[in-house]
């Protein structure tokens, strides 16, 4: 019976110690797990926070690529950041960004890259109609009237199915009717194929008084009018009276190439008289004659300045200022070389005033 007694009581002292060590065995294990759990979630907040900076930096990087102009070099900065954190809204909104601005820089190049404005401009627009779906309609129009843009690229395209250009631009106009880039590229489309010249002056009155990426949208006025000017005079006239409208408000053109492309329109009007008669028409001779000395002073070649200001001596003896008509054309007479076309011209202004 004594026997009995030890082992019973051995049995229980051993499984009371054995409670005690399970406890401690399950208390241990638990703070293992604790300790597990907090340094992963370390390691997670660590990481995000680690995104985060990546994706900052990388912003920062594709903002000053893309304002230097390198428009692939800031697609694939913002690409990567997009990686990092796919759904990060400032990265984003950079990317809407990129893509509207390469659209409107678009450019084939023989030294490399892109071969067709198919692969140029394609995953662009797929990424706009990708965040056209989530913008407010105002932004959604910009995006839309950017995707119209893009698949007229596109359309250059020596080969290929049609494309629907129109779709885009009405479905820009309906996001927001007065949109101005959607109404600078309708009007810019409809001239691109000679359509109804009242038709493209009502869209670009609107594009001019309109809302949205006012610069683009003037640039794609400019430029509607100035890609035809050679094959009609209406079309020359269209750009010396849009250019003067938005020179009277006070928006000028950055681009050289539109410069360079007005003035020549006015020289033309020095080889034919009954051009320059023509043209005078299409504004008030103040207005020419302001739009002369612009172009004129911002021109780098010394023989086109000569012939805007003999041109505007012209404008400006229209205007009835016969005195200062007399002084730019003896200056341009004093001062221009002899053989030049601008000191004939002068010259004959100079033959009237003495009648």
């Amino acid at each position: 019976m004594e026997l009995v007694r030890r082992t019973t009581r051995w049995v229980v002292d051993f499984w009371g110690h054995l409670g005690t060590f399970v406890k401690v065995a399950g208390t241990a294990t638990a703070l293992i797990g604790i300790a597990v759990t907090v340094t992963q979630t370390y390691d997670a907040v660590s990481a995000h926070f680690a995104r985060r900076e990546a994706v900052r930096d990388l912003v920062a990087v594709a903002e000053r690529q893309l304002q230097g102009g390198d428009h692939a070099a800031a697609w694939s900065s913002n690409l990567r950041a997009l990686e990092l954190i796919p759904r990060d809204e400032t990265a984003e909104r950079q990317q809407i960004v990129i893509a509207k601005l390469w659209l409107q820089e678009a450019r084939l190049s023989s030294q490399g890259g892109p071969k067709s404005f198919a692969q140029l401009v394609g995953p662009l627009e797929e990424v706009l109609l990708a965040r056209s779906l989530k913008a407010e309609p105002a932004d959604r129009a910009e995006i839309e009237a950017h995707i119209a843009w893009a698949r007229f690229l596109r359309s250059r395209d020596a080969s290929g199915a049609p494309i629907d250009v129109d779709g885009a631009i009405d479905a820009a106009l309906k996001s927001d009717p007065q949109n101005a880039t959607a109404h600078a590229i309708k009007g810019f489309w409809l001239l691109w194929r000679r359509g109804p010249l009242a038709e493209v002056r009502r869209h670009f009155d609107a594009a001019l008084a309109g809302r949205g990426d006012q610069g683009f949208a003037d640039h794609l006025v400019m430029k509607g009018w100035l890609n035809q000017a050679r094959s009609g005079e209406d079309y020359a006239y269209g750009a010396i009276e849009y250019a003067n409208r938005l020179h009277r408000r006070g928006r000028s053109f950055d681009d050289a190439t539109i410069r360079g492309d007005l003035l020549a329109i006015y020289e033309e009007a020095l080889r034919s008289r009954g051009f320059l008669d023509r043209l005078a028409g299409v504004l008030v001779p103040t207005d020419h004659a302001d739009l002369l000395a612009s172009l004129g002073g911002q021109t780098g070649n010394d023989e086109r300045r000569r012939h805007a200001e003999a041109l505007r001596g012209y404008f400006v003896e229209r205007s009835g200022n016969r005195a200062e008509a007399r002084r730019i054309y003896q200056h341009m007479i004093n001062t221009a070389p002899d053989a030049s076309r601008a000191r004939a011209f002068a010259a004959e202004g100079l033959l009237r005033l003495r009648d």
